[in-house]
């Protein structure tokens, strides 16, 4: 079964590029696409991904934020809820089961000036 994941091309690629870069060693087949995430307004502090595997979506958020506050909309969407800035004595972790501390992404060149613009 062929697996394809899906980055929201609106994501801020320098930020977003570290995840992406595991998700590209992971899996292999990586795409920007719009298809799957209209109705995010990015502030440009996490990037949604979708992963498909035959009919099956997987929808994940990647948050590489300075603030420990929950996007609700993003944590809503998605199946897995990855955050760098986890505060326990402000946010009630029982709240959020989708909730995963993930460690910060520093940049990681992938693409040129030029493809980061297409």
């Amino acid at each position: 079964m062929q697996t394809t994941v899906y980055v929201d091309r609106a994501c801020d690629i320098l930020y977003s590029s570290y995840y992406i870069y595991g998700l590209k060693k992971v899996f292999g087949n990586v795409k920007f696409s719009g298809k799957y995430f209209s109705q995010f307004k990015h502030n440009n502090t996490f990037v949604p991904v979708v992963i498909k595997s035959g009919k099956s979506l997987t929808k994940l958020i990647f948050d590489y934020g300075d603030s420990y506050v929950i996007d609700e909309a993003a944590m809503d969407w998605c199946d897995a809820f990855g955050k760098i800035n986890i505060n326990p004595e402000k946010t009630d972790l029982s709240k959020y089961p989708k909730l995963a501390s993930v460690g910060p992404g520093f940049a990681v060149r992938l693409y040129s000036q030029a493809e980061k613009r297409l």
